[in-house]
């Protein structure tokens, strides 16, 4: 079964000890709405064919190559590898793809901004004798800067508001147009064990991503979460000509293979 972070963020492995799988993350279901042909919402009961959150346009693929690899983590003496969970999105993303990366009270929002496309990947360290913590890491490009920061103010405003987590403010570590800002969130009734801790960026270009950690509560700093935003930042300026041009040579109506999903029903 898959679990929710928490209600709102991405819907990833939950990190939970389980004496049944010897310490290995184990998981549950996110209880949000069915998966529409637009973004999810619970206005509609029309679901998508799984095969339509994956995506093959070049934007898609584009974003997918901006994502740090477990080989580029491990450089810093941790081996991290990947883990392919069976119900949520993973690789390049359409943008039902993408909305169904994230819990029920993040599709208003997301639908306002409209994604064009993203991807994601999801890592584990691994630890001697325990489970270690969980990363998952999510690009999204939006049509603009603009509609990227809108959805990340309203993201915040959700963590802190209806999810009580708490934020830091880290002025000396902003990264793209974002200040640098670490949040927490404890352990909730659909992961007991784990706390999350995320941060974010975005760009010029309208890139987004979303770096959130799935741990034992207080064993990820935030300094951690943020030299994996580093990494993250490196990689993305590394691959931006590459990005750049991929969205500049393509027209609205050849970034998606992806059959139309204007309409739902």
């Amino acid at each position: 079964m898959r679990g929710a972070l928490f209600s709102f963020l991405l819907l990833a492995v939950a990190c939970t000890r389980d004496g049944a799988t010897g310490g290995r993350p184990t998981t549950t279901r996110s209880s949000g709405p069915a998966l529409t042909t637009t973004i999810p919402t619970g206005t509609t009961s029309t679901t998508v064919d799984p095969r339509r959150l994956r995506s093959d346009a070049p934007l898609a693929l584009a974003l997918d190559d901006t994502i740090v690899t477990p080989s580029e983590l491990s450089q810093t003496g941790r081996s991290w590898i990947p883990i392919a969970p069976e119900s949520t999105p993973e690789g390049p993303l359409s943008a039902d793809g993408v909305g169904a990366a994230f819990g029920a009270l993040a599709h208003d929002p997301l639908e306002k901004a409209r994604p064009d496309a993203g991807a994601r990947h999801t890592y584990r360290l691994e630890l001697t004798g325990t489970a270690g913590p969980v990363v998952d890491i999510l690009a999204v490009k939006f049509p603009s800067s603009d509609a990227g920061a809108t959805f990340s103010q309203s993201l915040t405003a959700i963590a802190v508001q209806a999810e009580g987590a708490q934020r830091v403010d880290h002025p000396d570590a902003s990264s793209g147009l974002l200040p640098g800002v670490v949040l927490r969130a404890p352990p909730g009734p659909r992961a007991s064990v784990s706390e999350t801790v995320w941060s974010s960026s975005l760009y010029v270009d309208g890139v987004f991503y979303l770096v959130t950690f799935l741990a034992a509560p207080g064993t990820v700093a935030d300094a951690d979460v943020l030299a994996l935003l580093r990494g993250q930042d490196q990689k993305y300026h590394a691959r931006a000509s590459a990005l750049a041009s991929t969205v500049t040579t393509l027209s609205p109506a050849t970034q998606s293979t992806e059959p139309s999903s204007s309409t739902a029903g």
